[in-house]
């Protein structure tokens, strides 16, 4: 992007500064990075793998790693994965996706049932897909 706005989940950070992130993680409760943001952020390449060095580094109570077409990968501290199956749905526009993934995380919290998670957010998102935000 030329003017240097990474706000698109497809740009990279060329700083190789994303270790910043470390210190807030402790913080969190919920994070929800993509599959690229991760890996630039642990330096590990595999899902699971991610997951686990993200929780390692201290977020509190559940990552969701975001993998596009290939779902979710949910992680919690005490060792509980679930991989939530990407969906097939034709995309009229994605604006919001990632907002209402995350609204539906801290939901999934607040009820302490994560697997609510899966059924609440892929309706969620299918609906978001489907419509053209404005």
């Amino acid at each position: 992007n030329p003017s240097g706005d990474r706000s698109s989940s497809g740009d990279t950070d060329h700083s190789g500064n994303w270790e910043r992130i470390h210190a807030c993680l402790p913080l969190s409760d919920l994070f929800c990075p993509s599959l690229h943001e991760a890996r630039q952020i642990t330096r590990r390449e595999q899902p699971a793998d991610v997951v686990d060095a993200l929780l390692g580094l201290g977020v509190r109570r559940m990552v969701a790693l975001k993998m596009g077409e290939h779902g979710a990968l949910i992680g919690t501290p005490d060792g509980a994965r679930l991989h939530l199956r990407g969906l097939s749905v034709p995309v009229i526009d994605g604006t919001g996706a990632g907002d209402a993934f995350m609204v539906l995380g801290h939901s999934a919290l607040a009820a302490s049932r994560f697997r609510n998670f899966y059924y609440f957010g892929s309706t969620m998102v299918q609906i978001l897909l489907n419509q053209i935000a404005g």
